[in-house]
């Protein structure tokens, strides 16, 4: 794909964001980079001041290696031409997807947003919009067909958002549906994006670590639903969730209700029937009605289903078309994995919220099952408020309630399990503490009786542990199977 010489010179970046050049010359820009270890011959540096070190300090390391441009917020003796702003962070996403021309103006984008239920509903829309056209983005990397790209964040920094775009649309992907985080809607990572639609799954606390209070947090996933309006997109809103309401006024003039309990919603399931292995809805839409039955087992899920439908009708997919492409999602890598042994199941999936907790642990109730005993740990450096409401929640709901590591990263482990069992109090369950991940995984497996389902939750698809500065590889899953091999195989 070629780009416009006239869009890749400095000036006419700078006239896109309202900057202005300092400098005698006008180069040609053919890249953008934010991280000066990564600078190519070419590109333009973008100078983001992060929380750890400032990136002014790195243009002339990024110069040396081979920057022809800079984007600053201040004058200065600068060794190559830069463009000077207000707000670099809000700056780079236009110019990084001018760049590289623009390949969300000529594709469908659609964003998730949300604090639970993205990843699925990113999977489930998806699969409603059909073909091998369509890519996802979010946790679990960027993703077309059975191509997996890792990408490190939920939602990459814009730069890196710019260059994956462009690359898909070559490849040919016309549709890309994305999680839209709110670490990225706050740190501007979506800038330059061109969104045709957007959905919203649900609100609870959630990094506030980050976010100062829970109205922050609301807020930073509202303004992506005031950018969708700003660019006359579409929008989906779950009607069952109290922020419901906020999104829709917040959105676009058509934002589409979906809800399990409310007929005036748009898309509204008038029957839903949850059973063991899945979930059987009649839904109600604007352009007809359909049945599906849900391989995916739980509540949670025929929510995350209802968006997608509501996404995929409102883009056009024909309702018959839907209820075909949600039967056929089987799993989500990470969500609500589901392993039988030969007398019990253990449920692998990546909840770690009070709420994703509960949501999970409920559906499991819902599926008959003997005792629950579920594994779960706090995650280090983040928000320390959910430690006790996360064990709350699984001594609440469990019979028995294992307390590990989950990414403690560089904070103490005592001070994490410190935290977190004040949440205990008062809750009926059997509660111990065992650090080492996978021997507290292998003794609930071990532990459980006929008939009992073991949930390991946390992780999800993850396959590293973070502790201190390191990277360890683990999985869950595969000290799982493993741990089922040696118990089946033992009886």
């Amino acid at each position: 794909m070629g780009v416009a010489v006239e869009t890749t010179r400095l000036s006419a970046l700078a006239k896109r964001v309202g900057g202005r050049v300092v400098g005698d010359e006008d180069p040609r820009v053919v890249g953008v980079s934010h991280d000066s270890r990564r600078v190519q011959a070419g590109d333009l540096f973008a100078a983001i001041t992060g929380f750890e070190a400032d990136g002014h300090r790195f243009v002339p390391a990024a110069v040396e290696a081979g920057a022809v441009a800079g984007l600053v917020d201040h004058e200065g003796s600068w060794p190559v031409p830069v463009i000077v702003v207000d707000d670099v962070r809000r700056a780079i996403g236009p110019i990084a997807h001018a760049v590289v021309g623009d390949p969300t103006t000529r594709m469908r984008v659609i964003g998730i947003t949300g604090t639970n239920g993205k990843t699925t509903t990113t999977f489930m829309t998806a699969a409603v919009l059909g073909g091998d056209e369509v890519a996802t983005l979010g946790t679990l990397g960027a993703r077309r067909g059975e191509r997996v790209f890792k990408t490190g964040f939920t939602t990459p920094e814009a730069p890196d958002l710019a260059r994956l775009f462009a690359d898909l649309e070559r490849e040919g992907v016309r549709s890309i549906v994305m999680e839209v985080s709110s670490h990225a809607i706050a740190l501007e990572r979506i800038g330059g994006i061109h969104f045709t639609a957007g959905g919203f799954t649900n609100l609870s606390p959630d990094h506030l670590d980050f976010h100062p209070t829970m109205e922050d947090y609301g807020e930073a996933k509202l303004d992506f639903f005031r950018l969708l309006r700003e660019q006359h997109g579409f929008g989906v809103v779950n009607a069952d969730d109290a922020w419901g309401d906020r999104f829709r006024a917040a959105g676009p003039d058509e934002t589409w209700r979906f809800s399990e309990s409310n007929p005036e919603a748009e898309v509204y399931a008038e029957r839903m029937e949850i059973e063991r292995d899945g979930t059987t809805m009649d839904v109600r839409t604007p352009r007809g009605r359909f049945t599906t039955r849900l391989s995916m087992a739980g509540r949670f899920n025929a929510a995350n289903a209802l968006a997608a439908a509501a996404l995929g009708v409102g883009l056009g997919t024909e309702p018959e078309a839907v209820a075909r492409a949600l039967a056929e999602v089987d799993h989500v890598p990470g969500r609500y994995e589901v392993y039988r042994g030969v007398d019990i199941t253990v449920i692998v999936d990546y909840a770690h919220t009070p709420e994703a907790i509960e949501r999970v642990l409920l559906a499991v109730r819902d599926t008959g099952a003997r005792r629950i005993l579920c594994v779960f740990g706090c995650g280090g450096e983040r928000d320390r408020t959910k430690r006790p409401e996360m064990a709350r929640v699984a001594g609440t709901l469990a019979e028995v309630a294992i307390l590990t590591t989950d990414n403690p990263r560089r904070e103490s482990i005592d001070q994490i399990v410190a935290d977190a069992i004040v949440g205990f109090d008062d809750t009926p369950a059997r509660w111990e503490r065992i650090d080492d991940r996978a021997a507290a995984i292998e003794h609930a497996i071990g532990e459980a009786e006929r008939g009992d389902v073991v949930c390991v939750l946390g992780k999800g698809d993850e396959e590293h542990i973070l502790i201190g500065n390191q990277q360890i590889p683990f999985c869950d899953r595969d000290v799982v199977q493993r741990a089922l091999a040696v118990r089946d195989g033992a009886e």
